[in-house]
């Protein structure tokens, strides 16, 4: 049985006029509930849900709770703490229903968007990162390719 946490998700899906679509992505961050409700965005009338999986047991359930109320599953390919939702998705959705992203990517070309209006010449620039996670690697990456001196910081 699904918590009813589910239940206003749901009811905001089922009664918007135009598409919809459910994000399904995943976190490593074990202080999060086995499966948490994200915020609703609404962009050129589709609107997108958000579901965020620490764990998922309840995977298959949510698919078939709100299979009939959107067009696509947005599935995260990324593999985190153990947690393959793609494997999974490829198992419980058909093809054309179902689309892998990469979630921290985008949070990557975000934060590198936002740098590079901050410091459009970086060649020599001496920048800190807190973190060498996913994300922070990357930029810190992307930073060093562009001549900054790049330190990790906490990790």
């Amino acid at each position: 049985m699904i918590p009813e946490q589910f239940a206003m998700l749901h009811e905001r899906l089922a009664s918007h006029d135009g598409e919809c679509v459910l994000c399904l992505a995943t976190t490593a961050n074990v202080n999060n509930p086995p499966v948490l409700v994200g915020s609703l965005r609404l962009a050129d009338g589709v609107l997108a849900g958000n579901l965020i999986f620490r764990d998922i047991v309840l995977l298959p359930e949510i698919i078939k709770r709100f299979d009939a109320l959107v067009s696509r599953f947005f599935i995260d390919c990324e593999v985190k703490a153990g947690i393959d939702l793609g494997a999974a998705a490829l198992k419980l959705l058909p093809p054309g229903r179902r689309h892998f992203f990469k979630p921290n990517d985008f949070t990557v070309e975000a934060a590198d968007e936002w740098v590079a209006q901050r410091i459009p010449d970086p060649e020599g620039a001496r920048v800190a990162i807190v973190g060498a996670g996913n994300i922070g690697a990357k930029l810190a990456l992307r930073l060093a390719e562009r001549g900054s001196e790049v330190r990790l910081v906490g990790t």
